[in-house]
């Protein structure tokens, strides 16, 4: 800060000793790093611990690290100590403690999606918006209804586009069932219904060669459930050669990372599972609660070295399973297998089928 010698004052030694104390006051700062020209521009970063689900910054840029050291945590307040900071950027300081900064829950605002901060190259960029007291993102957008921007790791897609599917880095996926439009108020799906008879097979897949476990896949399937939800077995997520079958624990040669939802088994919401391609299955508990005309957003991740595989549904906390996952070099492909348990048709729909990997 530096007030100004207005014209007209005569000088003197106290009016000049004060400005000039004013200047050496703002060189000081410069140095310590306490301005503001420095702590948006040139002071390291610091690591601060979340405690609470929040930090508390002191400078631009911040590596933020899980409470106790814990493989994932949640961030959902910022807070500041000066305002002299109106530009935040934010990276993990591990691949093994994984931060999901948390969208609208504290005062930080994503575009719509949680955003996982689960490698140290990787930047989060947020500005203060005073007008709505939250820190807002400005990367590329991932709103649910976004298709995904993909970062430096290889990825594929599919994508509804009217009564089809569309591939993108990758084959056109077979589908089975009568396939119609769907628009939505929340965005467009592919309708898949089965026929009328009892156990038929309807949905899509690409049988294996496309992801391995090894590869630190991040699988993000885009669903909607329909007015009947009834008799039904859903599986979802990256298999083996075998596919899907109408049963709730699968087979030798259906190794799998998905979620199911069957009503045969009891479930009343999306079940992580794992399944190590030789028949052992270890199914996790339900995570929240399919309903009727429901959009879902169900995302898993998997850290290979570590042996663990992260699952949410809507942004939800994450769940982890480490047992019965497929070996690191077993071959596995996209797919949705749904089943009707009665002579009924059945239908679910397909927005967006997105898998990120090395």
């Amino acid at each position: 800060m530096y007030t100004p010698i207005t014209n007209g004052n005569t000088g003197n030694a106290t009016l000049f000793n004060t400005r000039f104390t004013e200047i050496d006051g703002n060189i000081n700062a410069l140095i310590a790093g306490t301005s503001g020209l420095t702590l948006q521009a040139f002071a390291l970063p610091t690591t601060l611990t979340l405690v609470s689900d929040a930090i508390t910054v002191t400078r631009t840029r911040h590596l933020v690290d899980t409470q106790a050291a814990a493989s994932t945590d949640d961030l959902s307040t910022i807070n500041l100590v000066t305002s002299l900071i109106p530009i935040l950027a934010l990276s993990s300081v591990s691949a093994a403690r994984v931060v999901v900064v948390r969208h609208n829950v504290g005062n930080i605002w994503l575009n719509g999606a949680n955003y996982t901060l689960d490698d140290p190259a990787e930047v989060l960029w947020l500005i203060w918006n005073h007008t709505l007291a939250k820190w807002c993102m400005f990367n590329p957008p991932t709103a649910v209804n976004a298709i995904p921007v993909p970062g430096t790791r290889g990825f594929f897609m599919w994508r509804a586009s009217q009564a089809a599917i569309v591939a993108t880095m990758t084959a056109t996926p077979t589908t089975t069932g009568t396939l119609t439009e769907s628009m939505q108020s929340d965005s467009n799906y592919v309708n898949f219904a089965s026929s009328a008879t009892i156990n038929s097979l309807s949905g899509a897949y690409i049988i294996g060669s496309l992801v391995r476990r090894a590869y630190d896949p991040i699988i993000e399937v885009v669903l909607r459930t329909t007015a009947d939800i009834s008799s039904l077995r859903v599986w979802v997520g990256i298999f083996g050669g075998s596919g899907a079958f109408n049963v709730d624990t699968q087979a030798s040669g259906s190794g799998l990372i998905g979620f199911r939802y069957s009503t045969a088994a009891g479930d009343t919401g999306w079940r992580p599972v794992c399944n190590d391609n030789s028949g052992n299955q270890t199914t996790g508990t339900a995570i929240g609660t399919v309903a009727v005309s429901t959009r879902y957003r169900l995302r898993a991740r998997v850290d290979s070295a570590n042996g663990v595989v992260y699952f949410s549904v809507n942004n939800s906390t994450e769940t982890t399973i480490s047992t019965n996952l497929p070996p690191v070099g077993t071959d596995l492909g996209p797919g949705l297998a749904f089943y009707n348990l009665v002579a009924v048709t059945r239908s679910i729909g397909l927005s967006r089928f997105y898998v990120e990997q090395n």
